[in-house]
């Protein structure tokens, strides 16, 4: 009986350490792609400013009658950047909430 336990303990913590690397790594990944789309969200964000505000670009599409229509555009697009970005920072917080649970784990086992 003790040695199926120290097996399926040895076999526990394996699984743990291998959890706690690909967990690590996809950690590692979100937060360069949490990065990446931060910046996308802030440059569309920018259009959607400038269309808003005084510049010429508002002017220009004023001048043409599609200011309107650009403006549902850029809407779109910052709203799909937030979406991504949102999804990214959520499911990062949920794989570093993992990693506390199973490092935790991981030193409770070892300590018996």
């Amino acid at each position: 009986m003790k040695q199926n336990e120290t097996v399926s303990a040895i076999d526990r913590e394996k699984e743990l350490e291998e959890n706690i690397i690909a967990l690590q790594e996809r950690i590692s990944f979100l937060v360069g792609e949490e990065k990446r789309l931060k910046e996308c969200l802030a440059y569309e964000q920018s259009d959607v400013d400038e269309l808003e505000g005084k510049t010429m670009k508002s002017a220009f599409y004023t001048l043409i009658g599609k200011k309107n229509e650009k403006l549902d555009q850029e809407y779109r697009e910052v709203d799909e950047a937030k979406a991504a970005y949102e999804a990214v920072v959520k499911e990062l917080d949920e794989k570093k909430e993992a990693l506390k649970k199973a490092d935790y784990a991981l030193r409770i086992l070892r300590r018996q």
